[in-house]
């Protein structure tokens, strides 16, 4: 929903939209979080994906602290599409 409590990605064909944004993120991060933990656990050699709520760059490092080798952004870049660039700029600091 945007902030008028209208649907935020209208479109035609699409009459609703699934759950993304700010809200999912605990979500996203403690699944990775429990990922990491049996991986560890378990000596397994699989990648993390993060994904789910990754609106700025404080998400990204928020997943990637919490053992995503690497974080998906999907709805935000709608939004701002300097996001990438913003959380590159965060890395190098």
């Amino acid at each position: 929903m945007n902030d008028d409590g209208e649907q935020a990605l209208p479109g035609v064909g699409r009459l609703k939209s699934g759950v993304c944004g700010a809200g999912i993120k605990w979500a996203g991060v403690d699944m990775v979080r429990r990922l990491d933990a049996l991986r560890k656990r378990e000596g397994y050699g699989y990648e993390i994906i993060g994904v789910g709520g990754v609106m700025i760059p404080a998400d990204f490092a928020d997943y990637r602290a919490a053992g995503a080798d690497i974080v998906q952004a999907v709805t935000a870049p709608m939004w701002n599409p300097l996001l990438a660039q913003e959380i590159k700029a965060m890395q190098l600091q």
